[in-house]
């Protein structure tokens, strides 16, 4: 009995189309805002700001997760957490700096899972970690670290970002 020649090879699948959110930022108004440096802390909070709310975020008053996966960057440091803090049109990045890094220059980049290039990037001058007078390390004026009524007199907004974290978030 004569074997049949196996069949053909199938053809190369093509490349995965990318995903298709990733060209929706192509367009999008982003305006990034870094907040002060926590207190006692090298962590920093930087929100994104997206005119027409964040894509695959959530609705007014919602925090945590977003549906979509993003990360975040500031130079070499990955961002612990990028979620929704009850604002439907700002993404909240947190990140811890290295001691080094206040003052400098550094580079911030959003990504997302499956997006070949960067969804968006700006170039920041990270504040410094205020001194007071006295020498101590109270920060001076609007900062993160005030609590309500102090916040309040200083001009600021104090926010609920979690259920253990409050920040007064300071006008630029």
């Amino acid at each position: 009995a004569e074997v049949p020649p196996p069949p053909p090879p199938p053809p190369p699948a093509p490349p995965p189309a990318e995903d298709e959110r990733c060209s929706l930022f192509e367009e999008l108004e982003i305006s990034l805002v870094m907040l002060n440096i926590l207190d006692g802390t090298y962590n920093i909070p930087i929100y994104l700001k997206m005119k027409d709310g964040v894509l695959g975020g959530a609705s007014e008053g919602e925090t945590g997760e977003t549906l979509w996966p993003y990360n975040a960057w500031l130079g070499e440091i990955p961002a612990y957490k990028c979620d929704l803090q009850g604002f439907p049109d700002r993404l909240y990045c947190m990140f811890t700096l290295k001691p080094e890094m206040p003052g400098t220059e550094q580079f911030f980049k959003l990504v997302m899972e499956d997006c070949e290039d960067m969804l968006y990037s700006q170039a920041v001058i990270l504040p410094v970690i205020q001194q007071s007078e006295d020498g101590g390390s109270e920060p001076v004026g609007c900062h993160a670290g005030l609590d309500a009524r102090e916040c309040k007199a200083a001009g600021g907004e104090y926010n609920k970002i979690n259920d253990r974290l409050y920040l007064c978030f300071c006008p630029p």
